[in-house]
């Protein structure tokens, strides 16, 4: 935009709109040769409302006890995961098949529900730490012995190894 003026460029948007209009035709003659006549149709996602209502009556409680409970990583995954499971083993084995993805992005949605409202009605994440807490960071240093320099960083779970090489492709160490 900085190489043409203002003008230049709506006159150059009118011509590709012109030639846009004739591609446009061309595919609407075309669709009607081969006997095409509408379009797709869009087919949105299928919702049951009142299996949602009945999932988040039936568990958000659940949920955000578990939430608040402060177990490890896995064990608040698991308790999650059991809670899920009872609502599709509770399902009757004839709509188990089609109601169980439903049942898996309605339980999901109350997930976060729960934890986000724990995090915002009491300010205490899911492991205990107060909304103004961090976790501790460790940095390690020279951590790879042939890489021109390395850090490994952890902060609770995460962690992170970065590697700095200096020089070009030529100066590159090779290891055979």
């Amino acid at each position: 935009m900085k190489e043409i003026s203002e003008a230049e460029m709506l006159e150059a948007l009118k011509v590709a709109h012109t030639e846009i209009k004739k591609h446009c035709k061309a595919q609407m003659e075309l669709m009607e040769m081969v006997g095409k006549t509408t379009k797709m149709t869009y087919c949105h996602e299928v919702n049951d409302e009142e299996l949602r209502a009945q999932i988040k009556t039936s568990t958000y409680k659940k949920v955000y006890d578990v939430a608040k409970s402060q177990l490890g990583k896995k064990d608040r995954l698991a308790a999650f995961e059991a809670i899920r499971n009872e609502i599709i083993e509770n399902t009757p084995e004839e709509e188990r098949e089609t109601k169980t993805p439903l049942i898996k992005r309605y339980f999901g949605a109350i997930e976060k529900e729960a934890m986000r409202d724990m995090i915002l009605n009491e300010s205490v994440r899911l492991d205990g730490r107060k909304t103004d807490e961090i976790r501790p960071i460790a940095c390690e240093v020279d951590y790879l012995p042939t890489a021109h320099g390395s850090a490994l960083f952890t902060r609770g779970e995460t962690q992170s190894l970065t590697t700095v090489t200096l020089g070009t492709k030529l100066d590159e160490k090779v290891i055979d």
